[in-house]
């Protein structure tokens, strides 16, 4: 699993439990976008 991926599941698993109404797909894309953005400033 890559870094991205990696990080994306961290963010993921945060949105859900803050936000649990928000869809599975919003979470998922924001997760990704969220992680390579992390991934890039690292």
């Amino acid at each position: 699993m890559g870094t991205v991926k990696r990080l994306a599941a961290e963010v993921s698993e945060g949105l859900k439990g803050i936000l649990p109404s928000l869809r599975k797909t919003v979470v998922s894309k924001l997760a990704l976008v969220v992680g390579a953005m992390i991934s890039y400033l690292i």
